[in-house]
């Protein structure tokens, strides 16, 4: 067997120590604090701070529309937050999922849609950056309530959305200008293969956990907490192996949180379920739960009393339905209560899908459910609480 030379030997320890050192330096050490319980009356602000808050009129009620005119072939991925009034919504939009011509849209809802506007394309992205962009995905509005948001998106320089990573810019005047692109620095090598789907949560000490996944080699999720300067403190994985994707985390207590993800593995397809009860240091195996889920995205939403409200593809294969889950004992058990859509098609066909489902309530306690609607449009579904719980 041939010998390592010694210059060889100090080369690989060179290596190894400075993965270490820029490993601690991008992620510095930090202590483990508690999760803030959120008022998911206004969801995607501060926790804790009192917001002003009508609620929803106790008659039932339902309306439908499509939040786009739908001028472009592909509009997908929608992520809302309650807003001042009403609520925004951010999705990408053009000819193809990854085409040249793709930008994040914003538009706004208060009482009527507003026309959607463009956030982000290639050219301020790869111009930001000083690097090359080809192509912009998932986009998740973080608002802590201290007058800047962020919004977080995935960019891809080569390959598929298996080479991403994740950028981000800020805002101070409530989304209608932004800062300049950056990335965000997930790992001290590479930086690849992260990516954002859903909503964030909080900490009690102001930092930002950020869901996020994995899809190169492994497909996996994890929770990311940040800093004010978009620093990442700390990471923990939610699943190991090749099976999970985009984990949506609803918490409960200080320290007790659920995170429900996509299973992309073989039959049985259902959703994923691990918990924390550490304030998301450590996570439980993950386990199916009982919901059926076709490899499709899932959106879960805290209600005020505890319960949680969850937005899932209610098949084992194709996305041809679009329900709502409840669960009253905190995601031990789950009940499907409603089915907003449901077209009887050969599981295979592709033909219609109704995905990447997204879930909010205005400050009138209006819930919103968005999703994609066969590609082309954003589909937005109004409900009150008294509709929600209709027999």
């Amino acid at each position: 067997m041939p010998q390592i030379s010694t210059a060889r030997r100090a080369f690989l320890l060179l290596v190894v120590c400075s993965f270490f050192l820029c490993w601690q330096f991008v992620i510095p050490s930090a202590g483990n604090p508690s999760f803030v319980v959120p008022d998911h009356a206004v969801p995607g602000l501060l926790p804790g701070k009192d917001y002003p808050r009508a609620e929803a009129e106790s008659e039932p009620f339902y309306h439908e529309q499509f939040a786009n005119p739908g001028k472009h072939n592909k509009a997908h991925a929608a992520s809302a937050s309650s807003a001042t009034q009403g609520i925004v919504v951010y999705w990408y939009g053009g000819s193809d999922e990854g085409a040249s011509d793709v930008r994040i849209l914003r538009a706004t809802f208060n009482n009527a849609w507003s026309d959607p506007t463009p956030v982000m394309g290639i050219d301020q992205a790869s111009n930001d950056l000083q690097r090359y962009v080809r192509k912009v995905g998932n986009a998740v509005l973080v608002n802590p309530g201290d007058g800047v948001q962020w919004l977080f998106f995935v960019t891809v320089s080569a390959g598929g959305w298996a080479g991403s990573s994740i950028s981000y810019v800020t805002s101070t005047d409530n989304g209608i200008s932004w800062s300049q692109v950056k990335r965000l620095v997930t790992s001290p090598f590479l930086n690849l293969s992260t990516l954002v789907r859903t909503r964030a949560i909080f900490y009690d000490d102001g930092s930002i956990g950020l869901p996020v996944y994995h899809e190169f080699i492994g497909k996996f999720g994890e929770l990311l907490r940040l800093d004010q300067h978009g620093r990442v403190l700390g990471k923990s994985r939610l699943h190991y192996g090749t099976e999970s994707l985009q984990p949506a985390i609803a918490v409960n207590t200080p320290n007790h949180a659920i995170a429900l993800m996509r299973y992309s593995g073989a039959p049985r397809r259902n959703v994923l379920q691990t918990e924390t009860s550490d304030a998301g240091a450590t996570w439980s195996k993950a386990e199916k739960n009982s919901l059926r889920n076709p490899n499709g995205a899932v959106e879960v939403l805290r209600l005020n009393d505890g319960r949680l409200l969850l937005a899932l593809n209610n098949s084992v294969m194709g996305r041809h339905d679009m329900s709502l889950a409840m669960s009253t004992n905190q995601g031990q058990s789950w009940e499907i209560i409603k089915t907003i859509e449901q077209v009887d098609i050969s599981p295979a066909s592709h033909d219609i899908e109704f995905s990447y489902p997204t879930l909010t309530r205005d400050d009138n306690g209006m819930f919103h459910l968005l999703y994609s609607w066969n590609d082309k449009f954003i589909k937005h579904v109004r409900f009150n609480e008294a509709w929600l719980m209709q027999p």
